[in-house]
């Protein structure tokens, strides 16, 4: 028989875990690495739509937790990508090899020249990861003038191209070229990650990856069902579904039935 969680018991884990309501509020770096180090992996804006804790919430109002999803990725203490439902989700570098490991099995390369030659990037990302490979890292601003005309769809058709390189590990934030206004410098993602990084998800079973994958977003939300799990990774529904099959087998993830829905949902409460 399949046991039932109920909603207040799921909302009690996630305000302790998230820092919401009245849970001890992020003030400082340390504190933000700390929470992203407990959790594994959090969004940076609100989206109720995404059941994982969200930096923007997790901090204190006066914190400058906008400036820390920058200067930690410019550290190497974390990643910054379009990965979640394609939303900005800042990742614990222990678990980044799950995430690179699982693209590599996906057809994704490390390289943007092979990605280049399949026809997996855009024209547009291509030629901003061509003009940081010749002239260097460069601030967001100064990318957008060099490369693109000034008009609003140029700016937009800019911008979409730097999610799309962000979805797919392959720019990250080096540092902020102005504190004061935040201006992003990009790097390619080659050159920032570091290689034991890449060496360990160049080891890590693609099985492997997504087992702990599933486990630490299971743990970090409380409580997901497969149906949500296969539209936040954007993975194959048979895929994602064989992977849970695995974990309830191995007993690392249970089964239950959420007694707000009547839906079943993985859980390890």
């Amino acid at each position: 028989m399949v046991r039932s969680m109920t909603n207040q018991k799921l909302l009690a884990y996630r305000k302790a875990l998230w820092r919401l309501g009245t849970q001890p509020k992020l003030r400082t770096e340390p504190q933000a690495m700390a929470f992203l180090k407990r959790v594994g992996l959090c969004l940076l804006f609100d989206c109720e739509a995404i059941p994982l804790p969200k930096l923007a919430e997790a901090a204190h109002d006066d914190a400058d937790w906008w400036a820390w999803k920058d200067t930690l990725q410019a550290k190497r203490q974390l990643y910054n990508g379009r990965v979640i439902a394609h939303k900005a989700t800042l990742i614990d570098m222990d678990l980044l090899p799950c995430f690179l490991a699982i693209y590599f099995d996906q057809g994704g390369c490390e390289e943007y020249e092979e990605e280049e030659f399949y026809g997996r990037l855009s024209p547009e990302a291509v030629r901003i990861l061509r003009w940081i490979d010749r002239h260097g890292p460069m601030a967001v601003d100064q990318l957008r003038l060099q490369l693109f005309p000034r008009s609003p769809q140029a700016t937009r058709m800019f911008h979409q191209a730097l999610h799309e390189l962000q979805a797919k590990f392959k720019v990250a934030v080096a540092g902020l070229e102005d504190r004061s206004w935040g201006v992003r410098v990009i790097e390619l993602f080659t050159r920032w990650v570091p290689a034991a990084v890449v060496d360990s998800a160049r080891q890590l079973d693609p099985e492997t990856a997504r087992e702990r994958l599933v486990c630490r977003m299971v743990t970090t939300a409380g409580a997901l069902s497969a149906t949500e799990l296969i539209r936040l990774l954007g993975w194959e529904r048979d895929q994602a579904l064989s992977c849970v099959r695995r974990l309830l087998a191995k007993r690392w993830l249970c089964e239950k039935v959420f007694s707000k829905t009547t839906e079943r949902v993985l859980t390890v409460l």
